[in-house]
């Protein structure tokens, strides 16, 4: 239950940075979460996994709003893949800026002690 909450929480500020900041937002974040749960060994994958859903809420939000189909589908053909690849490459950078954040910045609080 605890874990479901940390989770929640933290896609909501992976969700708030990115309306803020844009997607250095979700740098941050991930960087700031690696440094706050460095003691736990799955800080990076917690901050991978809530900024995946994080975009996903933001992507659903945008689709229902607007033609995200017709932008999806233009920027499908200009990079060779499917509108559907755009989704899952959206979700992929968005989860790998934070993982790769987290890491990075739980590994520089570990040489600091």
């Amino acid at each position: 239950m605890i874990w479901a909450i940390r989770m929640v929480l933290l896609a909501g500020a992976f969700a708030a940075a990115t309306a803020a900041f844009g997607w250095w937002g979700v740098v941050v974040v991930g960087a700031c979460w690696g440094v706050i749960a460095r003691a736990r060994r799955s800080s990076a994958v917690e901050s991978g996994l809530a900024a995946l859903v994080a975009w996903g809420v933001l992507l659903a939000i945008d689709s229902a709003r607007g033609p995200i189909e017709a932008l999806a589908t233009v920027v499908g053909a200009t990079l060779r893949i499917g509108p559907v690849g755009i989704y899952a490459v959206t979700l992929a950078f968005a989860a790998l800026l934070a993982l790769a954040s987290a890491i990075v910045a739980r590994s520089l609080a570990l040489l600091r002690r």
